[in-house]
């Protein structure tokens, strides 16, 4: 396991680390900047460094299931894969009169990446016991969706959940899913 130091707080260089396979695991701090947008910058990014990171992964893997579980809406980051079938984003954020007012579950992608956007709009005050009874059904649906694809598109050896990397904005970027918060196919 790597900790990247506040002082670099990079999900690119978490995924770099992974990548490359000097880290098996990779924690980033500082969470990451995921509304920052192609020609924009957003709710004070300016760099989405997750969209660098999940471009870095492609590189080596063909598919990357990213899991968003900011109270924020994480719409640089769906944005940037809306229209490909490479990348699932799912993002678990608060929704109403809430920055940056995005993610309603009518947005899910576009084209090829028609279902690859997956959107969980929560009210204000759930409690922990409440979202960890959305977030792990859902999470659990993604992951077994995402290693279905896998058989059916990719070598035997790719479809065993520890070869895939894990790709959180919050905290993990890892090969194992022992969070299943994200998994690549």
């Amino acid at each position: 396991m790597a900790l990247i130091p506040p002082l670099n707080p990079s999900l690119s260089g978490a995924a770099d680390r992974i990548a490359s396979g000097a880290s098996d695991i990779a924690i980033n701090w500082a969470g990451g900047l995921h509304h920052a947008k192609k020609r924009e910058a957003s709710g004070f990014c300016y760099i989405n460094d997750i969209v660098l990171g999940i471009l870095e992964l492609l590189r080596i893997y063909p598919r990357v299931l990213y899991i968003d579980i900011d109270c924020h809406h994480g719409d640089g980051v769906e944005e940037a894969f809306y229209t490909t079938d490479r990348v699932m984003t799912c993002s678990f954020h608060k929704f109403g009169e809430y920055f940056p007012g995005t993610g309603t579950q009518e947005d899910k992608g576009r084209g090829k990446g028609k279902g690859y956007a997956v959107n969980v709009p929560l009210k204000d005050g759930i409690t922990d016991e409440s979202f960890a009874s959305v977030f792990e059904p859902v999470s659990s649906i993604l992951c077994v969706s995402i290693s279905a694809l896998t058989r059916r598109r990719s070598s035997p050896r790719s479809s065993r959940c520890s070869d895939r990397p894990l790709l959180s904005s919050s905290v993990v970027p890892t090969r194992c899913p022992v969070t299943n918060w994200a998994a690549s196919t």
